[in-house]
Parts: C-alpha cells; sequence; structure tokens
C-alpha cells in the first residue's frame, strides 16, 4: 500500500497492490481523491470601550489565528475613531497558503463620547472688535485636543453664544445662549 501527496491541500492518491499466491490471484487498485484547504480558525473578542480621541492600537486590534500568516485591520492602527459604536475588521492571510484558505472576522468597538470643559478664546481679528448684529451668524473658533474647529452659531438675539454639549464628529455641535 502506498500514498502520494497525501498530506497537502491538493489531489492525492491512493494505491494498494497484492502479488498474489498459489491460492490467489494478485490485483492492485489505485483511488484518487481531493484533500482540500483546511478552515483556521481566528479568535478576537470585542475589545473594551475608548474614549473619544483614542488612536486605535493593539490593545484594540488583537485578533489571533491558529495557524502562521499575517493580519491586516481596518480601520488601521493609529486611527482616531468617531464615537458611537464602530465595526473593526480583520483580513488574516496564511504563511501556508497551499494548505488554508484566508479567512475574516469583524467585532465592534464602542467610542466613548467627548464632552468639553473649558473656555473658548475670542477669534483674533488683527486689531478689529467683534460687532454683532441682531440675527446675525456668530463665528466660534476653538481647539480641542489639537483639533481644530470652526463653527457658527444659529441665528440668535443673544450676544453671549456658547456652544455646549457633546462634541463628536465632523459639524454635529449643538449650542445654547445661556
Amino acid at each position: 500500500m502506498s500514498y502520494q501527496n497525501n498530506t497537502n491541500a491538493a489531489t492525492a492518491t491512493s494505491s494498494a497492490s497484492y502479488a498474489g499466491s498459489t491460492n490467489y490471484l494478485g490485483s492492485s487498485y489505485q483511488k484518487y481523491f481531493t484533500i482540500d484547504k483546511a478552515t483556521l480558525q481566528i479568535t478576537w473578542s470585542n475589545p473594551q470601550a475608548i474614549d473619544y480621541g483614542t488612536a486605535l492600537s493593539s490593545t484594540q486590534l488583537n485578533a489571533e489565528a491558529n495557524v502562521l500568516g499575517c493580519f491586516a485591520y481596518d480601520p488601521l492602527a493609529g486611527m482616531v475613531l468617531l464615537s458611537g459604536t464602530q465595526t473593526l475588521k480583520a483580513t488574516f492571510t496564511p504563511t501556508d497558503t497551499a494548505n488554508y484558505n484566508g479567512a475574516n472576522a469583524q467585532v465592534e468597538i464602542y467610542v466613548n463620547t467627548n464632552s468639553f470643559t473649558g473656555f473658548f478664546q475670542p477669534i483674533d481679528m488683527g486689531g478689529v472688535f467683534n460687532k454683532v448684529k441682531l440675527g446675525s451668524t456668530v463665528p466660534v473658533k476653538f481647539s480641542l485636543d489639537g483639533y481644530k474647529v470652526l463653527c457658527r452659531s444659529p441665528k440668535s438675539p443673544h450676544v453671549g453664544v456658547r456652544p455646549s454639549g457633546l462634541l463628536s464628529g465632523p459639524c454635529r455641535h449643538t449650542y445654547d445662549t445661556g
């Protein structure tokens, strides 16, 4: 009995032969069969929530596989996500592509919203004083952890307009007039 290529994914051959004896005739038989690529397993749990402004790192992008290979993540390490529930994706490419299929996985991560507490500094108008006319739009410029933001307040009869609430992603700002 012999086997050929029966340990890797591909077509394999199994053959058996009997030379015979004084009471029995000799015979042989050959069979071809396919060995499919193995299915690998990825282990990846939903990471703990992070605060808005936290860059993704290996703490969140930490999927594991049961064979050697490499992961590609989307979004990439170093990216800062918007607040709310976000999906992280991983694509795994095994080193042994002849015997293993690649695989994908995804998890969810919650990004806590960022609340702003602090003071706004006046816009530098190069010596020109800001005058606000009733019903006009008031520009507000500020920085949040290094991210520059320029907003325009809705029309308001109050001169003391200030942004309040949660700042989450581009152009989602609420205002009050207190």
